[in-house]
């Protein structure tokens, strides 16, 4: 009888430490309707052109993570001699979504208006605050672009969107200094 209850219990003891292992394993998901705001932070400075020398317009593709696109767009926007979307040029742009290229066309006047606050450029940015936006039966992600330290000052939230793989600008607001 007692062989019986030591095979048991070995048993019991084996089973739990295989649930364990299995438990300990799994890495936690995060559901895509999570507002938790990630704690990973992109830097990129930008580079303004000299008096005569324009930037190439040779222009990366877009990027393949919502941070990393948002960067791209800020520092390809403000290192441009002038508004990069003007004069129907938005139309053609690789980082724009065809919804964010209809806004341009309507409510920043053929795109002859900037879409960033003028105000809030700063030569340093940090993209680090990301929060997933439930929009038309799939997800946006919002990415604050923000003054890199010292300052920290949050200067715009940019909505981007998932388009086979490369994420492009749905939404550009400025938060209010």
């Amino acid at each position: 009888m007692n062989k019986r209850y030591l095979i048991i219990i070995g048993v019991i003891i084996i089973f739990v430490i295989f649930i364990g292992v299995i438990f300990f394993q799994q890495t936690p998901k995060q559901s895509p309707s999570s507002t938790t705001p990630s704690q990973t932070v992109i830097t990129g400075s930008l580079k303004k052109p000299t008096a005569n020398k324009f930037i190439n317009p040779t222009m990366a593709p877009p990027a393949n993570t919502p941070k990393l696109a948002a960067q791209q767009f800020y520092i390809y926007f403000f290192s441009q001699p002038s508004n990069p979307l003007a004069n129907g040029a938005f139309k053609t742009n690789p980082y724009l979504s065809d919804d964010f290229k209809q806004i341009i066309a309507e409510a920043y006047r053929n795109g002859n208006t900037p879409v960033f606050c003028p105000a809030n450029e700063t030569q340093n940015v940090v993209v680090g605050k990301e929060q997933s936006i439930y929009y038309n039966n799939g997800y946006l992600m919002q990415e604050i672009v923000s003054q890199a330290p010292p300052g920290n000052k949050d200067l715009y939230t940019m909505r981007m969107q998932n388009v086979n793989g490369k994420w492009l600008v749905f939404d550009i607001n400025c938060i209010p200094q």
